[in-house]
């Protein structure tokens, strides 16, 4: 705080700070702030290209906000993810927890982070709070708009049966079939990994 001292020693300081090429030490400032300025968003596959668009959008509004995003890619992780939660909460003031379902990294017990935690295109896990994807009406869209252009064979990639997501994309699109008096043919199914 230089506001405590005189105008000449004020500026004898800046300059030699200029000079030797000072900058603040951001783990002092930590801890002088109760703060580390830095969120962590944990993805289950940092190469799906479904998080790609998702991990350029939060690094742009951390970094609009003045925080540094970190990213945690669960597939090389070689713990779970609540073992991951605790650690990266450490070091982290809110966590991002993007899907992370996948992969072997089924949340298995109920999640207590130390720090803000929020689900991002999954939810159901007690005591946190979740984004969800207009999963169920782009589903419905899609197949509508395919059915307008006179297609009667049409498939749907929903994901995984035991994801939420992929339920919510299957009624949409059942939803419209229903609409239009057709009925779904299972003929195929296939668990798809991205």
């Amino acid at each position: 705080d230089l506001k405590r001292v005189s105008d000449k020693t004020r500026l004898r300081i800046l300059s030699a700070a200029r000079e030797l090429d000072w900058r603040p030490n951001r783990a002092a400032k930590s801890l002088r702030k109760g703060s580390f300025s830095t969120l962590a968003l944990i993805v289950p596959n940092i190469y799906n290209p479904a998080y790609g668009a998702m991990m350029r959008g939060a690094q742009r509004a951390a970094a609009r906000a003045g925080l540094v995003l970190i990213f945690v890619d669960m597939e090389v992780s070689a713990v779970s993810v609540e073992d991951e939660l605790e650690r990266i909460s450490e070091h982290v003031d809110g966590i991002v927890l993007a899907s992370v379902t996948s992969s072997g990294n089924r949340i298995s017990s109920p999640l207590t982070p130390r720090v803000p935690t929020l689900l991002l295109n999954r939810g159901g896990v007690a005591g946190l709070s979740a984004v969800l994807g207009p999963d169920e009406k782009s589903a419905e869209m899609a197949a509508d708009h395919l059915l307008n252009l006179g297609h009667s064979r049409i498939a749907i990639m929903s994901g995984p049966p035991k994801l939420e997501t992929a339920v919510r994309r299957l009624k949409g699109f059942n939803k419209t079939l229903a609409k239009r008096g057709l009925t779904a043919s299972h003929n195929l199914s296939s668990d798809l990994e991205i």
